[in-house]
């Protein structure tokens, strides 16, 4: 799961020095721990103001956004269940602007 967030609205509180990244396709960056291997986030070129954070970096239990939904849920693995009540998509909502 990613969060979509504003680039100018992101800062890493401490480790950015303990980051590293690869183009992992035309277009897309991944960022990650070069310790572990971790999913930290992904730089879409498309979309030069946006980063998009991987959920699961993130400590504690952040509120969110009343526009928060799922998306591909048609794609999701059957033995995973939504438990929550955000709108579902099966495809992503968001459309990008070139």
């Amino acid at each position: 799961s990613y969060a979509r967030v504003m680039k100018s609205e992101f800062q890493y509180l401490t480790g950015s020095n303990e980051v590293k990244q690869y183009a992992s396709s035309t277009g897309s960056t991944r960022i990650f721990c070069h310790h572990c291997g971790s999913n930290i986030m992904v730089i879409v070129a498309a979309e030069p103001t946006v980063l998009y954070v991987a959920m699961g970096v993130i400590n504690g239990n952040p509120i969110l956004p009343s526009d928060c939904h799922h998306i591909y849920v048609n794609s999701k693995a059957n033995w995973h269940s939504i438990t929550d009540d955000l709108p579902q998509y099966d495809e992503d909502t968001v459309e990008v602007k070139s």
